[in-house]
């Protein structure tokens, strides 16, 4: 679809889909298209003025397939202000960046999370593990430590990984995504509990000493 005026310049916009490591290649933008997988679709402004063509900045956006065997019960309430995209954001594949104001995360301020995930068909797990948000300046700290178990029957739970951080310092860097993921060999998992131990207060040293310290979590990680 495309716009040419008196002039005979031609406005249109065009898009391409990357998907995994395969970048499509751009096409004329004409409706509605669907996608079948998760993708990143780059769309940018074309011009065409004597059959030669100008481009604008490419704009990005990320499309997650959710997947319908796998449901999140969240035990702890988040906060309002920082609710991310909802019930589901901690299983949507979706990171976040170094802000937390993107809207990519949901903050906990002094509580622990609590949550179950739970498979329609059971699956086999390769790694398990938590994402997390450290900004110091923000009040938002690593969680102190980090409890995974799993069960094949719903009822009884084993640990799977367990992860001690070290209390922060004065010359702690302030900003930090932190990644911890264990690699694990289970066979026909039908459920996954997680226990991420906030940090407490704010420390003597921070500014807002006495204070609970907020969790950020953007993403409950099974592989």
């Amino acid at each position: 679809m495309g716009i040419t005026d008196l002039h005979g310049k031609t406005f249109a916009i065009e898009y391409a889909v990357e998907q995994g490591q395969h970048m499509g290649s751009w096409v004329r933008y004409n409706g509605p298209f669907n996608l079948k997988e998760s993708a990143k679709i780059h769309v940018r402004g074309t011009t065409t003025n004597n059959q030669v063509s100008n481009f604008s900045s490419t704009m990005t956006s990320t499309f997650t397939k959710t997947d319908a065997n796998c449901s999140l019960e969240l035990k702890t309430a988040y906060a309002p202000a920082y609710a991310a995209a909802g019930p589901n954001t901690l299983i949507d594949k979706i990171r976040g960046s170094n802000d937390f104001r993107t809207g990519d995360w949901q903050g906990f301020q002094g509580k622990d999370l609590s949550a179950v995930v739970t498979f329609t068909i059971p699956r086999d797990l390769r790694a398990v593990g938590v994402s997390y948000l450290r900004d110091l300046r923000s009040w938002i700290f690593d969680p102190s430590s980090i409890m995974i178990e799993i069960s094949t029957d719903g009822k009884t739970f084993t640990q799977a990984a367990a992860f001690s951080i070290d209390k922060p310092t004065k010359e702690t860097e302030e900003k930090v995504l932190g990644n911890l993921v264990k690699d694990v060999a289970f066979k026909q998992v039908t459920a996954i509990r997680y226990t991420v131990k906030n940090s407490g207060v704010c420390p003597d040293w921070h500014l807002g000493a006495g204070n609970p310290t907020w969790l950020f979590l953007d993403e409950l990680i099974f592989e």
